[in-house]
């Protein structure tokens, strides 16, 4: 019985020390948010013009059936607005919302915006093949001085939805300096989408994220439960690397991380780096001691925005919506997306 025993307890303390190790693992997990239930449904923009849409199983493992797709770009040519950058037509076997982007300089022509709003919507039409959206959505950084204009082109768009007898509801972007400034004036759309993200000064060389800075963005929320319009959410997950030479803003390099560099760069600071060499990154040559920033979301930062958010009038149909969906990136970041959808209480 003795060399029983003895035998016997290598083995139970194994037992106890996995049983401990397990418990600590669970402790040591990210608790799962208490849910805010400010949004009910989970989307992304797809940004890319050239690129297949998203298969849907694809779509499904990122907690989505809901994509806005970018169609083309309305941008001014020799005093009139043509579409430009327009992507092939689109099919999908899940729900699409079309999304047109307007350009500043497009903004600025002061003509006709009847025949752009039908040439926009038949060409809308032509694009859209397999699906029925229930939505058209406009993206412009309106200003003061091109409100008039922009708003004359959402209300002959309106009518023209009408007239075609599609019942289609049309929405708009609101950034947030035109949901702080009361005098810019409110779209004539059915909802807004809030694009919480592009907060810093990206030409700064002194700015140290310009994608989402909390302490900024925090102080535009404010206003937001007051804005007269049903708004959307979205919130970013990209990165890009932002170049400066002699000192002056050089060029913005989409989907650019530290990784792509790392070999090849000297820290300056906690948020610059200096080229050692000269690099080609993102498709640009940049010269030898060229300075690098390189900003991408801090998932901590996102999760309390939302928090700020929490205030606003209940919506039954708010969609949270994350900018943009790449593939490769998205997968690398559904942990913390996932968290972000279960803070704010939105399913796919």
């Amino acid at each position: 019985m003795k060399n029983s025993q003895v035998e016997r307890t290598p083995f139970v303390g194994l037992v106890v020390i996995a049983v401990i190790a397990a418990v600590c693992i669970g402790a040591c997990k990210h608790p799962d948010p208490e849910p805010l239930k400010i949004a009910t449904k989970n989307a992304y923009y797809f940004w890319q013009i050239e690129a297949d849409l998203p298969p849907s199983k694809d779509l499904l493992a990122a907690h989505s059936a809901l994509l806005y797709v970018r169609l083309f770009d309305l941008d001014a040519e020799g005093g009139t607005v043509k579409p430009r950058a327009v992507r092939h037509a689109v099919r999908a076997e899940y729900e699409i919302i079309p999304v047109v982007y307007m350009t500043v300089k497009a903004l600025r022509i002061q003509n006709e915006p009847e025949a752009l709003a039908r040439k926009t919507l038949r060409l809308v039409r032509e694009l859209v093949t397999s699906a029925n959206p229930a939505e058209i959505q406009i993206d412009a950084d309106w200003t003061r001085s091109t409100r008039k204009h922009y708003f004359s082109f959402l209300n002959a768009l309106k009518q023209e939805l009408k007239e075609s007898r599609l019942p289609w509801k049309v929405s708009a972007t609101i950034r947030l300096h035109q949901l702080m400034d009361k005098s810019m004036g409110l779209p004539p759309v059915d909802r807004g989408m809030l694009m919480i993200y592009n907060t810093g000064r990206v030409t700064d060389p002194l700015e140290k994220n310009s994608i989402l800075n909390r302490e900024k963005t925090m102080a535009y929320l404010r206003h937001a439960g007051s804005y007269p319009l049903p708004l959307d959410l979205a919130l970013p997950d990209f990165a890009w690397a932002v170049a400066f030479v002699h000192g002056s803003f050089h060029a913005l390099l989409s989907g650019v991380e530290q990784e792509n560099a790392r070999p090849h760069i000297l820290a300056i600071d906690s948020y610059r780096f200096q080229l050692k060499k000269d690099l080609s990154l993102g498709g640009m040559l940049l010269p030898e001691n060229t300075v690098l920033r390189f900003e991408k979301v801090d998932s901590q930062d996102r999760m309390e925005i939302l928090k700020e958010l929490k205030s606003l009038p209940a919506l039954a149909d708010r969609r949270l919506v994350i900018f943009d969906y790449q593939k490769e990136r998205t997968s690398r970041n559904m942990e913390e997306l996932e968290r972000l959808f279960q803070l704010a209480g939105s399913r796919p």
